[in-house]
C-alpha cells in the first residue's frame, strides 16, 4: 500500500490477531501481527490513553476516532 491509507480489507479475519506496541507512556501503537512489523501495511492504527479516557486512531479509509473507557474496548476496535 506504500504508505497511503487503505480502506478495511474484508478478507481479513475479524479475529485476526492484533499486537499493541508500547511507543511511549500511554501510547501504543497497533499492528496486524500477520504481517512483518517493519511492513507499513501492518500499522492499523494507535491507541492514546489520556484524560482518562482511550483515544483510538484508525489508519483505515476513512481515518478514524474514536474513545473508549477501557483498553479492552480499546482493543476490541480493531476487530469490528
Amino acid at each position: 500500500m506504500n504508505g497511503s491509507l487503505r480502506t478495511l480489507d474484508p478478507a481479513r479475519p475479524a479475529e485476526a490477531p492484533v499486537v499493541f506496541e508500547e511507543v511511549a507512556r500511554h501510547q501504543w501503537r497497533v499492528l496486524d501481527a500477520g504481517l512483518p512489523a517493519a511492513s507499513v501495511d501492518a500499522l492499523l492504527g494507535f491507541v492514546c490513553h489520556r484524560a482518562g479516557l482511550y483515544e483510538v486512531t484508525t489508519m483505515a479509509e476513512p481515518l478514524g476516532v474514536s474513545y473508549f473507557a477501557d483498553l479492552d474496548a480499546a482493543h476490541a476496535a480493531f476487530h469490528a
